[in-house]
């Protein structure tokens, strides 16, 4: 399997104590884009790779086709900010 630009993270065997998941990190053009995936948010460790993977094929696919440049498909594939 292919983790390139994908980091696994486990930060505690208790559930509600550290960061357990993964990073996805992608650079074009100097922008940079970080999301994290977390067993809890979606179920598994093994759900959570699946989300990550798919959101790194669907970005690359988009900016090997130049469906936009980088910082416009990076901020469409952000997580909304919580709060005001």
């Amino acid at each position: 399997m292919n983790m390139k630009n994908i980091t696994r993270y486990n930060g505690g065997n208790e559930p509600k104590k550290g960061f357990n998941g993964y990073r996805l990190c992608l650079t074009r053009n100097k922008e940079v884009f970080v999301r994290y995936f977390t067993d809890r948010e979606y179920g598994s460790d093994k759900l959570a790779l699946e989300a990550a993977l798919a959101m790194r094929a669907e970005m690359e696919e988009q900016l090997a086709l130049g469906k936009g440049d980088a910082h416009a498909i990076f901020e469409a594939h952000r997580k909304p900010r919580r709060g005001c």
